[in-house]
């Protein structure tokens, strides 16, 4: 299977940079069709690099190193810090339900520290039961309910 490349394209008209996947079509900033002569000025092969690239192209030359400093220190602070979504901590909290589908304290807590949640057990358990997804059994258990 191929990789998907995009294009950060610079419009001849208006000069601002747009991506697209292929050398035509129209500048979505001005609406001219691009012609021939369009400069490619970046091919990436993500989405997130085509994000920065046109933003990029899109800054005046003094400021664009600066800007690509600030945002590669930004996506490298955002890939260490942890999944903390509701959704990826109750996948896990899916993965650690004891044969009679309950979930005990000490397992959540177990969750909750892996992933560096600083959230309590109850506040996170609160939320799981105010989303109808846990239903709570006695102190320090609870059913799952999906």
């Amino acid at each position: 299977m191929s990789e998907t490349t995009w294009l950060v394209l610079r419009c001849t008209n208006c000069g601002q940079c747009s991506g697209h996947r292929l050398a035509k079509g129209r500048c979505p900033h001005c609406g001219q069709s691009f012609s021939r002569e369009v400069e490619v000025v970046a091919t990436v092969s993500s989405t997130d690099a085509l994000q920065m690239e046109v933003a990029l192209a899109n800054t005046p030359e003094p400021l664009r190193a600066e800007l690509r400093e600030r945002m590669e220190r930004g996506l490298k602070r955002s890939a260490r810090e942890p999944d903390t979504s509701a959704n990826a901590l109750f996948g896990m909290l899916r993965q650690v339900v004891n044969d009679v589908g309950e979930l005990t304290a000490d397992a959540v807590l177990g969750v909750l520290q892996r992933k560096g949640v600083e959230q309590s057990v109850d506040e996170v358990m609160a939320q799981a039961e105010g989303e109808g997804l846990v239903l709570r059994c006695g102190p320090g258990r609870w059913m799952l309910l999906e």
